[in-house]
C-alpha cells in the first residue's frame, strides 16, 4: 500500500474519532518518512485533541522546521503556547505569522489578546484595529477590543465596541454581558441589567450574567434583590466561586459578619487568584492552638488589605504562635513594629522554616469576629521616634495652620479605582479656607495631577522624599487630620489612630458597612459618604462644613 493511501486511511480515521488508528498509521508514516508534513501535522493534532499539550507544540515545532514559511503552524504554536501561559513565546511566534503572512487576520486577532494578557494595552488595540481592518465581521475582535478599553477606562469606546460586536452577531452572549459591565461601570444601573438579561435569555445558565445584575443591584443598595440573582447562580450551580464571593461582599457590607466570612473563603478558588506563588507542603492553620509553632502569615491582597488585617498578628501570637509576615515591599518597616510579629520578608523572598501558615483575610474568620469583638485596639502601627522627628524638622519650615493630608486617588490598575477615586479638582475648595494647610500623601500616577493643579489648589507635596510607607506613617503622625479616599494610606492613618475622615462613593468597599459615619475597625475614623452615585461634590460640602468647625 503506497504511502499516500496510508496518509488517506489515517484522515479518514481521524475524520471518525479513531484517534488511536489514526496515530498509529501516521507514526508508522513518520517512522519511515521524517519529513511527512502530513503525518506531523496530524499527530500534533491528535496530541492537541488528547490535551497533550506538551507533544502538540514539539510537532508544531517540527512542523516548522520542516515548513518554515508556514504562518498558519506559527499562529497554531503560538495559539497553544498562549493557553499555557507562555505569552512571551507566544507573542513571537504570532509575530512570525504576520511576518510570512501579513494579511493573516487571525494571527493578528491572536497577537491582540496575548498582548492584553500581558498589560501591554496600547500595543493590544493596534493589532485588535489591524484584523478589523481586514475582517470587520469579526464580532470576537470587536469584543475584545470593547475589553481592552474597559480596562485602560476608555468607556465610550468600550461601549461602542461591545454595540459592533453585538449589530454583527445579535446573539453574542459575552458581548451582551460586558455591555452591561460597562454601563454599570458608567453608573447606568438600569441599562446595564437590560443587558445582562439580554444575555440570560440567550443563555438562561450563563452564571456571568447572573452575578453581574446581582453586582449592579449592589451597587444600587438593593441588597436583598441582588443576593436573589447569586442564589439564582447558585442554583445552577452550587459551587460557583463568584457568586459564593459575590455573597460575601453584600452579607459584609450589611454587617452580616458570620455568613460574609464563611463565605468569602470561595475568594481562594476565584479564578485567577493565588493563596501562596510557592504554595508551601506545611498545612494551612485552622485556628487551633498554635504554642511552639512557626505560623506564616501571608498577604494576599493590597498594601490597604495587610495594614487592615495585620491587626489579628497578636492575636494570633496570642495562640502561642511564633508569628512571622510575607508582605509588600513597601509595608516591611511598620508591619515589623507590630505587636507579636516576629520576622517580617517581603513578598518572594527566601523563607525561614515555619510550621502552618494562613492568608491574613482568613484570619476574621478563624477568630469569629464579630462586630462587637473586631479587634480595634488602635494603634496597631507605629513609627520610629527618629522617622517621626525628621519629619517634624522637615515641616517646621513650612506655613503655621491646622494640618491636613489629602489623598484623592487610588491604584488606576483596580477596576473599581474610577468609582472610588475622587477629581483632584473637587478638593481645590479645600484649600481656600483659612489656617488650613494641605499636605498631599498621594502617591502613584495621580500625584503629577498637583503640577498643574485645577483651580489654583494650594497643597505641599512632599512624596517624592517618602521612600516607603514608613515615611508616609512619619509625615502622617505630624499632621492634625488625613482625608483620604479609600486607599492603603487611608488604613495606615487609621491603624496609626490619627484623625481621619474617609471619602466614600455610594456603595464602598464591603469593611465600611452601610448607613455609618463610623468604622468598627477604626475608631477614630469618620466615614463620609456619596449620598447617590458619583456624587462627589456632596461629600466635599460635607468636608468643608466640618473643617470650617475645626478652625473656628
Amino acid at each position: 500500500m503506497s504511502k499516500q493511501t496510508n496518509i488517506q486511511r489515517a484522515i479518514q480515521y481521524f475524520q471518525a474519532g479513531n484517534l488511536l488508528k489514526a496515530e498509529e498509521i501516521f507514526r508508522k508514516i513518520w517512522k519511515k518518512s521524517p519529513d511527512s508534513l502530513e503525518a506531523v501535522r496530524y499527530l500534533g493534532l491528535i496530541a492537541y485533541q488528547r490535551e497533550d499539550h506538551d507533544s502538540a507544540i514539539r510537532y508544531l515545532k517540527r512542523l516548522i522546521e520542516l515548513n518554515p514559511t508556514d504562518a498558519y503552524t506559527y499562529n497554531n504554536l503560538g495559539f497553544l503556547l498562549k493557553s499555557r501561559g507562555l505569552l512571551d513565546e507566544a507573542i513571537e511566534y504570532f509575530k512570525k505569522a504576520i511576518h510570512h503572512n501579513p494579511i493573516f487576520s487571525h494571527a493578528l486577532y491572536n497577537l491582540g489578546n496575548a498582548l492584553h494578557m500581558r498589560g501591554q494595552l496600547d500595543e493590544a488595540i493596534e493589532y485588535y484595529r489591524k484584523a478589523l481592518h481586514l475582517n470587520p465581521k469579526d464580532f470576537e475582535a470587536w469584543n475584545n477590543l470593547g475589553n481592552v478599553f474597559r480596562d485602560k477606562g476608555y468607556l465610550e469606546e468600550a461601549k461602542n465596541s461591545y454595540q459592533k460586536a453585538l449589530q454583527i452577531n445579535p446573539g453574542f452572549v459575552l458581548a451582551h454581558n460586558n455591555l452591561g459591565t460597562v454601563l454599570h461601570d458608567r453608573g447606568q444601573f438600569e441599562e446595564a441589567c437590560k443587558s445582562y438579561q439580554k444575555a440570560l435569555d440567550i443563555n438562561p445558565k450563563y452564571l456571568p450574567s447572573y452575578n453581574n445584575m446581582g453586582v449592579a443591584l449592589r451597587e444600587e443598595g438593593r441588597f436583598r434583590d441582588a443576593k436573589m440573582w447569586y442564589e439564582k447562580a447558585l442554583a445552577i450551580d452550587p459551587d460557583d466561586p463568584e457568586a459564593h464571593w459575590n455573597m460575601a461582599i453584600t452579607s459584609l457590607l450589611e454587617g452580616e459578619l458570620e455568613e460574609g466570612w464563611r463565605e468569602y473563603e470561595w475568594r481562594l478558588k476565584r479564578k485567577g487568584v493565588t493563596v501562596l506563588e510557592r504554595p508551601p507542603s506545611q498545612p494551612r492553620w485552622n485556628g487551633s492552638n498554635a504554642a511552639g509553632r512557626t505560623v506564616l502569615l501571608y498577604a494576599e491582597q493590597g498594601m490597604g488589605d495587610t495594614v487592615h488585617f495585620i491587626r489579628y498578628a497578636p492575636l494570633v501570637a496570642g495562640r502561642g504562635a511564633r508569628v512571622i509576615v510575607e508582605c509588600q515591599r513597601e509595608l516591611l518597616t511598620l508591619v515589623k513594629n507590630v505587636k507579636g510579629v516576629e520576622e517580617v520578608f517581603e513578598k518572594g523572598a527566601e523563607l525561614p522554616a515555619f510550621d502552618i501558615w494562613c492568608p491574613l483575610l482568613s484570619l476574621p474568620l478563624l477568630f469569629a469576629t464579630k462586630l462587637e469583638t473586631i479587634p480595634a485596639n488602635v494603634p496597631y502601627l507605629s513609627v520610629q521616634e527618629v522617622r517621626k522627628e525628621s519629619w517634624r524638622q522637615r515641616l517646621l519650615g513650612g506655613p503655621s495652620g491646622f494640618r491636613v493630608g489629602l489623598v484623592w486617588a487610588g491604584n488606576p490598575k483596580y477596576r473599581q479605582d474610577r468609582i472610588r477615586s475622587c477629581p483632584l479638582e473637587f478638593l481645590q475648595a479645600l484649600s481656600n479656607l483659612d489656617r488650613i494647610v494641605l499636605y498631599s500623601l498621594q502617591k502613584g500616577p495621580s500625584a503629577q495631577q498637583i503640577e498643574n493643579p485645577h483651580g489654583g489648589l494650594r497643597i505641599i507635596n512632599y512624596m517624592e522624599e517618602a521612600n516607603d510607607f514608613e515615611d508616609t506613617a512619619a509625615l502622617i503622625a505630624n499632621l492634625d487630620l488625613v482625608i483620604s479616599v479609600d486607599t492603603a494610606v487611608l488604613h495606615v492613618a487609621g491603624a496609626m489612630g490619627k484623625r481621619t475622615w474617609a471619602l466614600l462613593p455610594y456603595t464602598p468597599d464591603w469593611r465600611w458597612m452601610l448607613n455609618r459615619a463610623d468604622s468598627p475597625w477604626y475608631p477614630t475614623m469618620r466615614l463620609f459618604r456619596q449620598p447617590k452615585f458619583g456624587d462627589w461634590e456632596s461629600v466635599i460640602q460635607n468636608i468643608l462644613r466640618e473643617l470650617i468647625q475645626e478652625i473656628k
